[in-house]
Order: C-alpha cells, then sequence, then structure tokens
C-alpha cells in the first residue's frame, strides 16, 4: 500500500538520501557500497510508535544477508552517508527519528 507521505523523494529532501521501497536489489547494492552509511527503518502504513528508527549500516537486523524482505513487506528503507541527511528526510515529514537502542548500531 502506498503513502503518499513516504513513498517518494521530495524537492526538499538531501541529494544523498536514497528512498527504498519494494527495492530489494537496490537496498543490498546501497549496503555494499556504503559500508559507513545510515539506514532508517519505517513502517509503510506509518503507525508505529518507534518508527521511523535510525540505524547504523552494520546493524544486522536491516543488512544482513539472511532475511530477504528488508523493503518488500511492511518496511521501506531511506538511506544516507550521513545522519544529518536521514534527520533533514524526517524533519521534511514532520517526524522525529528513533535512534536505535542497540549499542552497537549508535
Amino acid at each position: 500500500m502506498k503513502n503518499p507521505i513516504f513513498d517518494c523523494l521530495l524537492e526538499n529532501d538531501p541529494p544523498s538520501c536514497r528512498l527504498f521501497w519494494d527495492k530489494e536489489d537496490g537496498y543490498r547494492e546501497w549496503l555494499d557500497t556504503n559500508p559507513n552509511g545510515f539506514v532508517v527503518n519505517c513502517d509503510k502504513q506509518g503507525k508505529k510508535p518507534q518508527y521511523p528508527m535510525l540505524h547504523n549500516v552494520t546493524h544486522k537486523l536491516i543488512s544482513s544477508a539472511k532475511i530477504n524482505n528488508y523493503t518488500t513487506n511492511d518496511y521501506f528503507k531511506v538511506c544516507a552517508p550521513d545522519k544529518e541527511s536521514l534527520e533533514s528526510w524526517a524533519k521534511n515529514r514532520g517526524l522525529k527519528l528513533t535512534q536505535c537502542s542497540v549499542k552497537k548500531c549508535s
């Protein structure tokens, strides 16, 4: 289900942001080419209070090769090489990012 608030990038979003909605191959390629980057995990419905959640690319829950549905079921990802770009993406939508609580992710 498309969500007009989330399913595209806006003109004033930082150019470094990449959105992956039902695009597993593109998401995995981005992870491989941005090992020091950051990922915002979002629920497509926009109803879960803990989302959007900011993660480091190295966090296995958002980057493990064993998982095959990062962007195709209930979630999508917005990625950028820096936290500031993702904070701006969230601010453009009136959202505040939740930092992942896993110590290795911060």
